[in-house]
């Protein structure tokens, strides 16, 4: 009877044991809850309808735009405050290296008659020479010098023929030889021996004294390419002030209105340009319409109409925005060619316009800023729009690196 009850009592322990209790259903409803909400969230918002998007890169080659553009050079202007006669060194759009002689200016009040004075006293010169110490001195310096006298006197006559176009320089190289002759023949005494060759020896130095008076040469400070023709504008119009041109103010530049030059500096006689050949710039007014968002280190490519620059490349250095329109100033760093004395051209404008991908309607405005939202719905981040074709657009986040390729926005 023992052994009955003894079995009755662990069948009553087995049955205890397997009893559940409630709260135990009410974890695993919460735990299923918790499996199923993420999973139809993502059901909900990855599927057909679109709502999440992934961002892309990419790219539109845009069409040619046709711009006026008004050109600015990096260069330095040199003006006498008299006039004079100029003799050119340097030929138009010549390049010159650093030291080397562009021009020699003759101040009002010089006339050619000395110049004729001491051609003939050079000629005097050269027939005693002959008729006094050819053949009767033996030295070879001497005949070194008088070679190069010789030399550089018919390379003047090549000049007043038309045969070269360096009128200063030869000139400058015909006295430098003369002198050293000169200071040869004191120094040595050759000449002292011929009182009339002496004699004629202190007039070329009088005349040359005379003549130097009434001269300047100007020398280029530092490399660069010279061009002789002024617009007048070359003060008022520098990279410094064309990158703060309003552009209401370039527009009407670009006009034709004419701007206020200091008189004083118009006055003055224009003598040359030095420029830097491979830097210059051009400046355009862009309208919002454009569909052209230009972007501050942008690449672009251009030709300018009339002229041979096929597929040039510029970059956007800077950017002016009032309104509805922009002064954007363009860098170009090439040789500027025959462009280097030219101030007005229309520029057909082309670029490739690259960013992240995403479809217009992706972009909302909160706060008056255009920008995107990300796929948790809450996190809006501003972006500039940089092309659209009324389908898709690309865009660039306002704050580097807040958008990424990869990163996921939600369509409304």
């Amino acid at each position: 009877m023992q052994s009955n009850q003894t079995r009755r009592t662990r069948r009553r322990r087995r049955k205890a044991r397997l009893r559940v209790q409630p709260r135990f259903f009410l974890f695993l409803a919460a735990l299923a809850l918790i499996i199923a909400l993420p999973v139809c969230a993502v059901l909900f918002l990855g599927g057909s309808d679109g709502q999440i998007y992934t961002l892309g890169y990419g790219g539109y080659d845009q069409s040619a735009r046709a711009y006026r553009a008004l050109l600015v050079r990096q260069e330095q202007c040199y003006r006498s405050p008299e006039d004079g006669k100029v003799l050119y060194s340097i030929t138009e759009g010549q390049d010159v290296a650093a030291s080397e002689p562009v021009l020699s200016l003759y101040a009002t009040g010089y006339t050619d008659q000395m110049m004729q004075e001491l051609a003939q006293v050079r000629e005097s010169i050269k027939t005693q020479q002959n008729a006094s110490l050819q053949g009767k001195i033996l030295d070879p310096e001497l005949d070194a010098l008088e070679a190069a006298v010789n030399q550089q006197a018919q390379a003047l006559i090549d000049v007043a023929q038309g045969g070269i176009n360096n009128l200063a320089q030869v000139y400058l190289n015909l006295c430098d030889a003369m002198t050293s002759r000169q200071d040869y023949l004191k120094r040595t005494g050759v000449a002292l021996a011929d009182p009339v060759l002496t004699s004629l020896y202190s007039d070329e130095t009088k005349l040359l004294g005379r003549i130097e008076a009434w001269y300047t040469t100007y020398a280029a400070p530092q490399a660069g390419r010279v061009s002789y023709q002024f617009d007048g504008l070359e003060t008022v119009l520098t990279v410094d002030t064309v990158v703060g041109l309003s552009p209401e103010a370039l527009a009407r530049i670009l006009n034709g209105e004419k701007l206020d030059v200091d008189e004083t500096i118009l006055a003055q006689m224009p003598l040359y340009r030095l420029v830097d050949p491979n830097v210059w710039y051009a400046a355009i007014v862009v309208e919002k319409n454009d569909n052209w968002q230009a972007q501050q280190g942008q690449s672009v490519t251009f030709t300018i109409d009339g002229y041979n620059t096929a597929g040039v490349q510029a970059t956007v250095q800077s950017i002016l925005e009032e309104g509805n329109r922009k002064t954007v100033v363009l860098r170009m760093d090439g040789d500027i060619g025959s462009l280097i004395s030219k101030r007005f051209v229309t520029m057909q404008i082309g670029e490739r316009v690259e960013g992240l991908m995403a479809p217009q309607s992706a972009l909302t405005t909160q706060g008056g800023q255009t920008g995107v939202v990300l796929s948790d719905g809450q996190t809006f981040v501003p972006v500039t729009v940089r092309a659209q074709d009324g389908e898709n657009c690309l865009i660039w986040p306002v704050q580097e690196g807040a958008l990424v390729k990869g990163d996921q926005i939600l369509l409304p």
